[in-house]
């Protein structure tokens, strides 16, 4: 027979917003989930990400440690690794918000 896995208790701190993005930064993405909708219905998603980028290291600029600059890290690598990362984590929540906000639109009479 199979193991079980043992379900633990929601833990306060997986709830809110994420732990990569600070307060400022959250509402910066939050206020960007009408052009995320808008842009995701003319297709012109790529626009809406470059205008994003544009304005999140615009705001919050890429910093290089000296630790990081002793292991050859520029901000040129730094930033493009920050982008990968945030950009799946940004694409899954607004698409789920997106999808959230359509089905909600659906149940209005």
């Amino acid at each position: 027979m199979g193991r079980k896995k043992k379900q633990s208790e929601p833990s306060a701190n997986k709830r809110g917003p994420k732990g990569w993005a600070g307060d400022l930064q959250d509402e910066y993405l939050t206020s960007l989930i009408a052009a995320h909708a808008a842009a995701r219905s003319r297709k012109t998603l790529g626009d809406f990400w470059t205008s994003l980028w544009e304005g999140w290291f615009n705001q919050w600029p890429v910093e290089v440690t000296d630790e990081e600059k002793e292991m050859g890290v520029t901000a040129k690598s730094k930033l493009k690794t920050q982008k990968n990362v945030s950009f799946a984590s940004l694409n899954l929540l607004f698409t789920t918000l997106a999808n959230l906000h359509s089905a909600s639109e659906k149940l209005v009479p």
